[in-house]
């Protein structure tokens, strides 16, 4: 599956550009935090479109040692919309092609992790949005457990991002790779892992 991803991410990433640049200006800062950080890791922000998996990857960059991504997604979204197009095929077909880790709504964090532990463990690069929906007003929900258990399960290192959207312009701000703390629990690890990508979200100047 990896090769497979890098390859039809590889693709993509061109194909993304293509069309985001007539209606987005797409910005990433401290891009140069990426250096040396090597799988198997776990990406980190919050989630602010349907469109954000896409800005994860134009913020690695084309050639970057973490791709191919490894995303974690849903089936069911709270948009109707999105869940017209998984219905009719559109979104599981876009999940095999980029190697997409999938979440059961209901099935429970233990099991939802499973294909996620597993890539870790083989070295991917697993890319998450802790929050677990989307936030369209320009704030950052809650996290939910996942990538904190995730990354103590795994000893995979976090990498936060935070993205950030004004008009045509998005930001994307990259922040330092840190490890989770074992001494603490997933609640509090959880509230450190927001407030890192809060920091960054607030960093992010129009």
């Amino acid at each position: 599956m990896n090769t497979f991803s890098k390859i039809t991410q590889f693709f993509a990433w061109f194909i993304i550009l293509g069309i985001s640049r007539p209606f987005f200006k797409i910005e990433v800062r401290n891009r140069e935090n990426l250096k040396g950080v090597r799988a198997p890791a776990i990406l980190i922000s919050n989630h602010i479109r349907f469109y954000d998996s896409f800005l994860y990857r134009i913020a690695v960059g084309l050639r970057s040692p973490l791709s191919p991504l490894r995303f974690m997604g849903v089936k069911r979204f709270h948009s109707p919309v999105l869940n017209f197009i998984s219905k009719i095929g559109i979104v599981p077909l876009v999940y095999f092609f980029m190697g997409v880790v999938t979440v059961v709504t209901g099935q429970g964090v233990s099991k939802n992790l499973e294909g996620a532990k597993k890539a870790l463990r083989g070295g991917a690069v697993i890319a998450m949005f802790p929050e677990g929906r989307m936030y369209y007003d320009d704030t950052i929900g809650p996290f939910k457990w996942g990538a904190a258990i995730l990354a103590e399960e795994t000893d995979s290192p976090l990498m936060p991002f935070a993205m950030r959207k004004h008009g045509r312009k998005i930001i994307v701000n990259v922040g330092h790779p840190f490890c989770i703390d074992k001494t603490k629990g997933p609640t509090e690890n959880t509230e450190i892992m927001r407030d890192v990508v809060v920091k960054l979200f607030n960093e992010i100047e129009f």
